[in-house]
């Protein structure tokens, strides 16, 4: 249809050439996608020194530092977020107007459980309610044939849960250990009594499991199936039966980019410039989106040789504890969060005050990521290239200084690692997912201190770093707690990312690193790096400790069923209720 539209002569050429762009551009970027692929650039000086494609700051005419800007912005942003609904009506305004449609039945009983557990959010929830949205294009009678397809399949790696008359039960066929799945037990016995019937199915693997073919994604996105009239209303059609395609120790890049939109980088094969100098990440969601980072292909080891690669091409509803950008899945708060005995949990005894620390980065773990095979190209990965890069100390590394003296702009010149081996600890512990001979490998390259690192070893460093492994790490949240200093690399999206605020929780890490030398120099060294750094880690402490408790993670869990048994229910088959179809005032 845009193409006969755009043939018809016009007089006016630049008409039908802005015309005839627009329509390409609303073709190849539905708005579902453009939210999370395109930024407006902040003019800082005279200079707009932040590209629209990576979300990345590097130095402005401004006589700040790149964080000082950083942190001036984002606690402003922080003033917003405390901006909640404190009462119900307020509450159900907020919602209509953030997701154009009603709240789910019994969103007030959820309301009062949030009040009466002392929640400081209220009203932030996009990350799952986004992760949600593709499944309004199914109608409930088919997404409840979708989870018995799953149901069906066998060595799925998943676990299913069904909510019957305000009981539930777990199917655990896959022999997956059931203490992974006792803190979802615990998070939903308290709100049975307001759940509707549903079933739901969670995947026992480290990895998101779904990545849908862009058209597809588009075609379920673009309007809601509606009212099933009388004639399809107790069957279905024959289904076609679905696969999870096994792409163990393969490359799965090509596979999990093809939700990207086609003119993304990862699609259309331009590969963007490279960034010149030190760039410090401004907008998290650019950063972690894989479609605009086609070099996370070789940069991240969720896209290596993994031997539990296992993808559903097909929109089925599997729930995750995370995933990349370019995945499906539902979103849940991972079990892993909640107090258990396999990880361990804050405890404030064995912290200690920012003054008492030590002037350090600090990090120590395993060699996770993917499994380790002969040029897989491991050395490249998140965690080995970390290891490698803090302890090289010959390597030329770009840091910032003021040419001109004070109240001059920050330039980039460039120093040795060496220069600031003195604020690193940061080594492997053991070896782990690699074969025999790459194992061997890491030991002769890359940093080792095999002396049993506690957890709680990290509480005695200003500055702690959380790392992606095979996906999101377990002790973010209790680094978080702690009053050090948290630096996050990571490109995992997670159900709690609309209640962080980088640069006032924590101070977000670019998945290249390019910026982390400067990034420690600056906080670790200058007076001023020094003050951010300090409120940085008692902000995220104190927010943490406010909305990352069980009891939140346990609130999510009510709201996003809620949510999921409305898409569920035979009430939406019969109403055929559609949120794009309609508007809220």
């Amino acid at each position: 249809m845009s193409q006969r539209f755009c043939n018809r002569k016009f007089a006016n050429i630049f008409a039908i050439t802005f015309l005839c762009a627009t329509i390409a551009l609303i073709v190849h970027y539905p708005s579902y996608a453009s939210k999370f692929i395109t930024t407006p650039p902040i003019l800082l000086g005279k200079y707009v020194s932040v590209t629209t494609n990576t979300g990345l700051l590097g130095p402005t005419d401004s006589a700040k530092h790149p964080i000082e800007i950083l942190v001036e912005e984002a606690n402003a942003k922080f003033q917003t977020l405390k901006g909640q609904s404190t009462t119900f009506n307020e509450a159900v305004s907020e919602y209509r107007r953030r997701y154009n449609r009603e709240p789910p039945l019994g969103f007030d009983h959820w309301y009062d459980a949030a009040i009466q557990s002392n929640a400081t959010l209220i009203d932030n929830f996009d990350t799952i309610m986004d992760a949600l949205e593709p499944f309004w294009g199914l109608s409930a009678q088919e997404l409840r044939a979708r989870v018995q397809d799953l149901r069906e399949l066998r060595e799925s790696k998943l676990v299913s849960m069904s909510i019957r008359d305000q009981s539930f039960t777990f199917s655990n066929t896959q022999h997956v250990s059931a203490n992974k799945y006792q803190a979802i037990i615990d998070w939903v016995q308290p709100y049975l009594q307001f759940l509707p019937d549903m079933e739901l199915l969670f995947s026992s693997l480290d990895e998101a499991r779904v990545v849908v073919p862009r058209d597809e994604l588009d075609n379920k996105m673009r309007e809601c199936p509606g009212r099933l009239s009388s004639n399809n209303s107790s069957s279905i059609a024959q289904r076609v039966p679905i696969y999870f395609e096994d792409l163990m120790f393969q490359r799965i890049w090509m596979t999990t980019t093809l939700s990207c939109p086609v003119g993304s980088h990862a699609r259309s094969g331009i590969i963007p410039p490279e960034d010149d100098g030190v760039h410090f990440v401004r907008n998290v969601t650019l950063a972690k989106d894989s479609c605009e980072h086609p070099s996370a292909m070789e940069l991240h080891g969720m896209y290596g040789t993994k031997g539990t690669a296992r993808l559903l091409e097909t929109l089925h509803p599997i729930f995750s504890r995370s995933k990349m950008s370019t995945y499906q899945d539902l979103l849940f708060p991972a079990s892993d969060y909640a107090p258990n005995d396999h990880y361990k949990s804050f405890d404030a005894s064995q912290d200690t005050p920012w003054e008492d620390k030590s002037n350090i980065l600090y990090w120590a773990g395993r060699t996770t990521g993917a499994h380790a095979k002969k040029d897989s190209g491991w050395r490249k990965w998140q965690r080995h290239r970390f290891v490698k890069e803090m302890n090289e100390g010959d390597r030329s590394v770009p840091l910032l200084r003021q040419t001109g003296g004070h109240g001059s702009r920050w330039e980039a010149y460039e120093d040795q690692m060496d220069s600031l081996s003195h604020l690193i600890d940061v080594s492997f512990t053991d070896t782990i997912h690699c074969d025999p001979e790459e194992c061997e490998a890491m030991r002769k390259e890359l940093h080792f201190n095999e002396e049993k690192q506690p957890a709680e070893a990290a509480y005695n460093n200003r500055f702690v770093m959380d790392i992606d492994g095979n996906a999101f790490t377990e002790r973010f949240y209790r680094l978080l707690m702690s009053k050090s200093t948290v630096f996050k690399m990571t490109m995992f999206q997670e159900w709690h990312d609309d209640r962080l605020i980088p640069w006032v929780h924590y101070v977000p890490i670019s998945l290249k690193m390019t910026e982390l030398p400067e990034t420690i120099r600056f906080l670790a060294e200058t007076e001023k790096g020094q003050e951010i750094a300090k409120n940085i880690a008692e902000q995220g402490s104190e927010w943490a400790l406010k909305v990352l408790r069980n009891e939140d993670m346990g609130l999510a869990v009510f709201r996003t069923l809620l949510e999921y048994g409305r898409l569920y229910g035979e009430e939406r088959d019969r109403t055929g209720e559609c949120p794009w179809n309609r508007k809220i005032d």
